[in-house]
């Protein structure tokens, strides 16, 4: 195959699949080294007859996903998964666009195959029917999932929102405390100066009147 073709389709897909691969593996250095692993096998081993090498590429890079899996010990994964998240500083220079970023980090938190079908049809843009064969599922399957996987991030949104209205009207209560107490302490202390000084006042005219 033609190199500058090949290098054509790393510059377009690049970035796509690796976070596919890093949505299913959450390890930079895995997803990195599955992403060239999926370039090199897929161009590789692709039909002539396959017409979407974008559909293709995902396919291949599930395949090495799980392979890859499947050689670690189920110990491993669990601890490899245990208290990871999602690398912040790696998005920055993936995804553009605070939503979009934000959208990705959301679709973490969904069960493995809702997770799959929405970053293969929002961020590879790919058909259900090609999302179906490339998870090994069926149309109606993908569409169901889909749906749910939508509902949950829906879900989500609303929890965020919710927690995040509770923590500005949390902050406004405590300024707002922070506010009455200052303007408290303003008036005792102004109500203070002023009684000093009526009572000088009021000796210096006592002084003045009486004998």
């Amino acid at each position: 195959m033609n190199s500058v073709y090949l290098e054509e389709l790393y510059l377009r897909y690049q970035k796509e699949i690796y976070l596919y691969l890093y949505s299913l593996c959450k390890n930079r250095e895995v997803a990195e080294d599955l992403r060239q692993d999926t370039f090199l096998k897929a161009i590789l081993s692709l039909p002539e007859d396959h017409i979407n090498v974008r559909a293709w590429l995902y396919l291949v890079a599930r395949n090495l996903y799980f392979n890859y899996s499947k050689k670690k010990s189920r110990e491993d994964e669990l601890d490899a998964a245990a208290g990871l998240s999602v690398d912040d500083d790696m998005l920055d220079g993936i995804i553009e666009g605070e939503k979009n970023k934000l959208l990705y980090m959301a679709m973490q938190k969904l069960p493995q195959q809702k997770r799959e079908i929405l970053i293969l049809q929002y961020w590879g843009g790919l058909s259900q029917k090609e999302i179906a064969s490339t998870l090994g599922i069926t149309t109606e399957n993908v569409r169901v999932s889909g749906y749910r996987g939508k509902k949950n991030l829906r879900q989500h949104r609303t929890k965020n929102a919710l927690r995040l209205s509770t923590a500005y009207a949390c902050s406004f209560s405590v300024i707002l405390h922070k506010t009455c107490l200052i303007t408290v302490r303003l008036t005792a202390l102004v109500l203070h100066n002023l009684t000093k000084k009526l009572t000088a006042h009021l000796r210096h005219y006592l002084c003045a009147v009486l004998p």
